[in-house]
Formats: C-alpha cells, sequence, structure tokens
C-alpha cells in the first residue's frame, strides 16, 4: 500500500454541557499572550478486543464524555479575543469521525513519516487525534483533560482531575498594553530560520524490555513501556543537547 485514504463519515461541533454558573472569560496569562498560535497534534491508538464491541455506541459516548469533559476544560472550548482573554465558550470544538484504507500493520510499514499527518483511525484500532493550540493548553493540562475525558468515557468519576483555572492568570498576570510586536518577536524566535526534521523511532518488544529493566527506580518500580521509551528518549535528548 503506497497511500493512505482518509473518509470523514461525520462532522460535529462538541460544546461543554450545562454548567452550573455562568462561565466567565478566562484570562490569558503573560506566558499565553507570548505564545505563538501553533497546534500540537497527538495521536492515541487503543487495540480493540471485545469480541463484541460496538462502534456506534462507542462514539456516541466519547462524544457525551467529551462534552462533559469540556465543561471541566471550558476554555478549551473557547476562542481567543484580542490575545487578553478566552470567551465564547459555546463555540465549542471540531469534533470528527473519520475511516481509513488500511491497519495499523500497513500504516508502520509505510516509509513516509509524513503519513502521521492523516488523522488516521485504523481497524482493528480505534484512535483518538487531538490537536491542541498551544496558546490554550500545555502538556500537563492536556494530559489532565484526557485523563478526564477518558474516566468520564469509563464511569470513573473518581479518576477525573479537577483544574484550578484561575491560578495562572493570577502568578503571570496578563499585559493589557502588550505591543503585538512582542507576539510577532516570540513567534520568529520559534520557528524562523529553523531547519526541522521528523523521525520515526520504532522499538520491539524485546528493545522495551530492556529499557524497562534499566528504568527501574525506587519510586518507579515498575515502569509502564510508554514511560520507559519516553524516559529514554528525553535522556538521550537532554545528552544530546548538552554537547
Amino acid at each position: 500500500m503506497e497511500k493512505i485514504e482518509v473518509s470523514i463519515i461525520s462532522k460535529h461541533t462538541i460544546r461543554p454541557s450545562a454548567s452550573s454558573s455562568p462561565l466567565q472569560p478566562y484570562k490569558l496569562t503573560l506566558l499565553d499572550q507570548l505564545t505563538p498560535a501553533m497546534y500540537v497534534p497527538t495521536v492515541m491508538f487503543y487495540p480493540i478486543t471485545d469480541p463484541v464491541f460496538n462502534l456506534p455506541q462507542t462514539l456516541a459516548d466519547l462524544r457525551q464524555a467529551l462534552s462533559e469533559a469540556l465543561t471541566l476544560y471550558y476554555p478549551l472550548s473557547g476562542r481567543v479575543k484580542n490575545n487578553l482573554y478566552i470567551d465564547d465558550f459555546e463555540a465549542g470544538v471540531p469534533y470528527l469521525e473519520a475511516r481509513v484504507n488500511c491497519d495499523i500493520t500497513d500504516f508502520l510499514r509505510l516509509p513516509k513519516i509524513e503519513c502521521l499527518n492523516e488523522f488516521v483511525p485504523m481497524k482493528p484500532y480505534s484512535t483518538i487525534a487531538v490537536f491542541g493550540s498551544h496558546k490554550l493548553i500545555d502538556g500537563r493540562t492536556a494530559d489532565c483533560f484526557l485523563k478526564s475525558w477518558g474516566a468520564i468515557f469509563r464511569g470513573c468519576r473518581e479518576d477525573i482531575i479537577h483544574p484550578s483555572l484561575s491560578e495562572a492568570a493570577l502568578l503571570f498576570p496578563p499585559r493589557d498594553d502588550l505591543p503585538e510586536k512582542y507576539a510577532g518577536q516570540m513567534e520568529g524566535l520559534w520557528f524562523a530560520g529553523k531547519s526541522v526534521a521528523t523521525r520515526r523511532f520504532v522499538f520491539g518488544a524485546k528493545a522495551i524490555s530492556s529499557i524497562q529493566d534499566e528504568a527501574k527506580s525506587e519510586s518507579v518500580p515498575k515502569p509502564s513501556r510508554v514511560q520507559a521509551v519516553t524516559g529514554f528518549l528525553w535522556k538521550h535528548l537532554i545528552a544530546l543537547l548538552g554537547h
């Protein structure tokens, strides 16, 4: 197979479910104001092991869980206004459901890393792709949001992470008089003149097991595969930057 073909099945706009109190505009922090409007993609694959897996019901439950999660993380469903605050939370987030013409083994054999740019749900895998604006959400908040979305979907409400959305702007209050040129300069520092390459690394089961053994510590006696490989990559990236 040489080409991935994606078919959009349905498009939705997911909005926060009913809130117990009116949602107030969310102030950006000074750091948010200086952050370029870039989007960070994340693609997660989930094996389908249930022999009676009900895809339509699962998709409906995911949409409902997302609506509830957005009630807690409501800035994600809004729109940035004048680089000062987020409002219009009823605008919602675009939600697309898609199907592709290959399975995950075919995808992994494809030599072109650019194929990751496609939104690729692959049978017998279910895939969730998230594209978050770095101006609205950082890595830690994205992790908490996804965990909470998953907890609501599974019915494990004790695992929901309730964010403290007002604290960041208190620590780094926004500047009403921030010149636009500063934001432009920051965007130039992030992207201008940069030569960027993307590489794919494939770890076999034996290699991952070895990395897990090396990653064991007193605080993490049984690292997961994700923890071990992520730590391995960051360890060597930090070592490289040190040189």
